[in-house]
C-alpha cells in the first residue's frame, strides 16, 4: 500500500484513512462539518499526493501533446496550464488530464489516481519516433491541495510569492532549497491552489501551512470534505461521473476540455460530427432526490417518456455522485439523463424497487460560499 509522508502522523492524531487505488488516503482529519467549514470560510490543507503526476520533456514535447489532446496545446507556454481530454478512436473519454508548462522546458500532468497505470503506458506508447519523454513522479513528488477564501494569503505567508489568478496559471519558487510549482485549480465559488514538492519537502511544508494559520486561518482536512465542495460545484470526476462510456459534451465539459479550431487529434472526427451534425443522447445534471440518504453510484433513474418501442420500462439515465451537501443541508447527486430529461424542473425515479422522486435542476448547486 502506498501512502505519502503525511498520512502516518494525521493519522496518529485521529484522522480517518481509506484506500484510493494502491494508495492510503486521508479522507477526515476532524468531523466532516469542521473540514467543509475550513475550505469554505478559511483555508483547508488537503494532501493530494495519491493523484497521477506525470512530467513530458523533450522537444517535441508540445507537438506530442498536441496530437493527442483535445484542447490545443500550443497556449502551452511557462506559466499556463490547460484542462483536456484524451480520447480513444471513437471519440469516448480514456481519461481527463490538466498539463501545466513549466520553465524548465517540461510540462507537468496531472489526473485522476485511478488512471496512473493507464495513462503512463498510453503516453509512453506515442512517445515512440518523437523527442519526448515521459517520467513518473508519483512518490518522488508529493501535492498539497490549499482551497478556502485566505487559501492565498496562507499560501503567500509560508512560500514567499503571490498565488497565481488566472484560471491553471502556474508560479515557479523555491522554498527552502526546494522546487515549489503552485498552480490555479479552484472550484466555482471556491479559490484552491495545487502546490507540487518533492516528497522530502512535504512534511515541513505541510507544517509550516499548519503553523502560519494555527488558531484560525488554515486547518488540515480529508479528501471527504473536498468532494463535498467539488459535487456542490457541479464538477465532474472522471472515475466517478464521467468514464469511458462518456464523450466530453455528456459531461458538459465540451466549453473547458474540447478545441474545435486545432489540428488533427485522437477522436476529433467524432467530436466534430457531435458538434456540426447532431447530439448527444445524455446530459450530466444536477439532482436533488426526495431522500435523506446519498443515492448509490449507478442507480438506474426513469421516466414514462424514456421507453423502448414496445413501451416497456427503459433506464432514462443514472447516479454518479451523491451526498448529504453541508451547505444545503440536504441530498443531492450528479447524474445522467436523457437529453429531453435535461430541463430543470424535470421530475424522474430514482431506482426500481421502493422508488423515489429526483428533481433536475441547474449546476452548480452552491456557485459561492455560504456565508
Amino acid at each position: 500500500m502506498k501512502q505519502s509522508p503525511l498520512v502516518a502522523p494525521l493519522r496518529s492524531h485521529g484522522a480517518v484513512t481509506v484506500t484510493v487505488g494502491e494508495w492510503e488516503i486521508v479522507a477526515r482529519v476532524g468531523a466532516l462539518e469542521d473540514d467543509y467549514a475550513a475550505i469554505r470560510h478559511r483555508a483547508g490543507v488537503i494532501d493530494l499526493s495519491h493523484r497521477t503526476m506525470l512530467r513530458v520533456t523533450g522537444n517535441d514535447r508540445v507537438k506530442f501533446l498536441q496530437g493527442i489532446i483535445s484542447n490545443d496545446a500550443s497556449v502551452l507556454t511557462p506559466g499556463r496550464g490547460l484542462y483536456a481530454t484524451i480520447l480513444t478512436s471513437k471519440g469516448k473519454m480514456q481519461t481527463d488530464v490538466t498539463v501545466f508548462a513549466l520553465k524548465d522546458a517540461a510540462i507537468w500532468v496531472d489526473a485522476e489516481p485511478e488512471v496512473a497505470e493507464k495513462l503512463l503506458r498510453l503516453l509512453i506508447r506515442y512517445t515512440i519516433g518523437t523527442d519526448a519523454k515521459i517520467d513518473n513522479l508519483s512518490g518522488g513528488y508529493g501535492l498539497l491541495g490549499v482551497y478556502g477564501p485566505t487559501a492565498a494569503a496562507a499560501i503567500e505567508s509560508v512560500f514567499g510569492l503571490r498565488p497565481p489568478t488566472a484560471a491553471l496559471a502556474v508560479v515557479e519558487s523555491v522554498w527552502q532549497g526546494h522546487p515549489a510549482t503552485v498552480v490555479e485549480s479552484g472550484y466555482p465559488g471556491t479559490p484552491g491552489y495545487r502546490i507540487l514538492l518533492p516528497a522530502d519537502a512535504l512534511p515541513a511544508a505541510w507544517s509550516a501551512m499548519e503553523e502560519s494559520g494555527r488558531g484560525s486561518d488554515v486547518r488540515a482536512v480529508g479528501l471527504d470534505a473536498m468532494e463535498a465542495v467539488r459535487i456542490e460545484a457541479g464538477v465532474p470526476r472522471f472515475g466517478s461521473d464521467m468514464g469511458e462510456e462518456n464523450f466530453p459534451p455528456e459531461a458538459r465539459i465540451e466549453d473547458r476540455a474540447l478545441s474545435y479550431t486545432k489540428g488533427c487529434y485522437m477522436g476529433q472526427e467524432t467530436i466534430a460530427r457531435i458538434k456540426t451534425y447532431g447530439h448527444v443522447n445524455r446530459l450530466l445534471v444536477g439532482l436533488l432526490p426526495d431522500t435523506d440518504r446519498p443515492i448509490a453510484h449507478g442507480t438506474a433513474l426513469y421516466h414514462s417518456d424514456v421507453t423502448s418501442g414496445l413501451r416497456e420500462h427503459k433506464e432514462a439515465g443514472y447516479v454518479t455522485s451523491s451526498i448529504v451537501s453541508p451547505a444545503l443541508k440536504r441530498v443531492i447527486a450528479l447524474g445522467y439523463v436523457h437529453r429531453t430529461l435535461a430541463t430543470p424542473g424535470t421530475i424522474v425515479s430514482v431506482g426500481s424497487e421502493n422508488p423515489i422522486t429526483a428533481t433536475v435542476v441547474s449546476l452548480p448547486f452552491v456557485p459561492t460560499p455560504t456565508p
